[in-house]
């Protein structure tokens, strides 16, 4: 009866596991959701291998050398004609210009000092004629 017994019990697990399971099943349906789409435009991308050059090829350079102190462009960029591309130090510069206007005041001095001989010496020229 042992035997019989267990073949019972196990029979009667099995429908009521079984039972559960379609139950469960039945129950748990997905909730159905109302979706609404937005639109929006997508960029296209186009993805490749090759060679990019330039259309316009420019030496560009200063006429005097001294250290960067501010870039305001860099290789690639897209910039529009007369835009500041770089400052150099000045330093260097505004000594020599400084040196310069000192050579001209002293270059000025020196001619009206000889302006102002130029009479003086006329008339010893005069005086020592033969």
């Amino acid at each position: 009866m042992n035997k019989r017994y267990m073949k019972s019990a196990l029979l009667f697990a099995t429908v009521v596991v079984s039972i559960v399971l379609v139950v469960a099943f039945v129950r748990n349906k997905p909730v159905a959701v109302n979706v609404t789409t937005a639109e929006q435009n997508v960029e296209v991308e186009v993805y490749g291998l090759g060679t990019v050059e330039a259309k316009i090829l420019s030496r560009i350079g200063f006429e005097v050398g001294a250290a960067i102190t501010e870039l305001n462009a860099d290789q690639g960029d897209k910039v529009k004609k007369g835009a500041v591309l770089a400052r150099l130090h000045s330093a260097e510069q505004e000594a020599k210009t400084a040196l310069a206007a000192a050579a001209v005041k002293s270059a000025e001095s020196r001619l009206k000092k000889a302006q102002a001989a130029i009479p003086k010496l006329q008339s010893t020229l005069e005086f020592h004629k033969i």
